[in-house]
C-alpha cells in the first residue's frame, strides 16, 4: 500500500499477518487499519524535515558512463559470455517505487549489466553514493561484526570490505573511492568461489579508478 501524507510517501509492507485465509483483501486491510492510521499519524505530526543532504564539495568526481567501469567486452571476458549485454543506468523507470525515489533525491549512481539471456536479473550491478563514505563508514561497523564481511586492500580506494550472503546469492564489495561509497555486487553462481568473485570485483575497481579522471 502506498500513501501520501503532506510531502512524505509511505510505502507500507506486512508479512505474517495472522488472519483466517479466507478472508477478502478488504477484510485483512479493515484488520490492519488501526496500524497504518497509527503510522500516517506519526508521520503527519513529525517535525519537518531538515535540508537535503548534500555531498561535500571535496568529494571526487564519480563517472557518468557505465561503461568506465566495465565495458560491454570486459564484462564478457569476465563472465564467460559471447551474448549482447545492455549497460545501463537502471533510470528507464521500471519497477519504479520508493527506493527508486529516494535514490533519485539523493543523486545514487546506479549501473546494471544485462547479458540477453538473464531478462530481469543482473549478475552484476553497482550503486554509488556521491560523498556516501560517512554512510559507509557507520554500515561498515554493523556490515562486519559477525565476520562474514571483512575488510580487504583495494588500490584506488581508502577503504574496502567484501562478503557473500546466502539468502541472494550475490556477493559484495563495498569500497570508499574519493570520498564516495560505491558498491558492487555480482551473483557469485556465475563466477565460482568467494575468493573468485572477490578478486574479479577487486579487480573491476582497481582497473576502472585511473579511468574516473579520463
Amino acid at each position: 500500500m502506498n500513501i501520501f501524507v503532506g510531502e512524505s510517501w509511505i510505502e507500507f509492507i506486512a508479512q505474517g499477518i495472522d488472519v483466517n485465509p479466507s478472508l477478502s483483501n478488504d477484510a485483512v486491510s479493515e484488520h490492519v487499519a488501526p496500524l497504518i492510521a497509527e503510522i500516517v499519524s506519526a508521520v503527519r505530526n513529525a517535525p519537518a524535515p531538515e535540508k537535503l543532504w548534500v555531498a561535500p564539495a571535496s568529494t571526487g568526481i564519480l563517472p557518468a558512463d557505465c561503461s568506465v567501469y566495465a565495458t560491454a567486452d570486459e564484462f564478457r571476458s569476465e563472465f564467460g559470455t559471447a551474448e549482447e549485454v545492455l549497460i545501463s543506468d537502471g533510470n528507464d523507470g521500471e519497477g519504479w517505487g520508493i527506493d527508486n525515489a529516494a535514490w533519485t533525491i539523493v543523486g545514487v549512481d546506479r549501473c546494471m549489466w544485462v547479458p540477453e539471456s538473464t531478462g530481469q536479473t543482473w549478475p552484476l550491478y553497482i550503486t554509488a553514493l556521491p560523498g556516501g563514505e560517512w554512510g559507509y563508514d557507520r554500515s561498515s561497523v554493523f556490515m562486519t561484526a559477525d565476520g562474514t564481511v571483512q575488510a580487504v586492500s583495494v588500490i584506488g580506494a581508502e577503504r574496502a570490505t567484501f562478503g557473500c550472503h546466502v539468502y541472494s546469492g550475490f556477493c559484495t564489495l563495498d569500497t570508499v573511492i574519493a570520498g564516495n561509497w560505491v558498491q558492487l555486487s555480482a551473483e557469485q553462481a556465475l563466477i565460482g568461489a568467494a575468493g573468485d568473485v572477490q578478486a574479479l570485483l577487486i579487480g573491476i575497481v582497481e582497473r576502472a579508478v585511473p579511468r574516473f579522471s579520463a
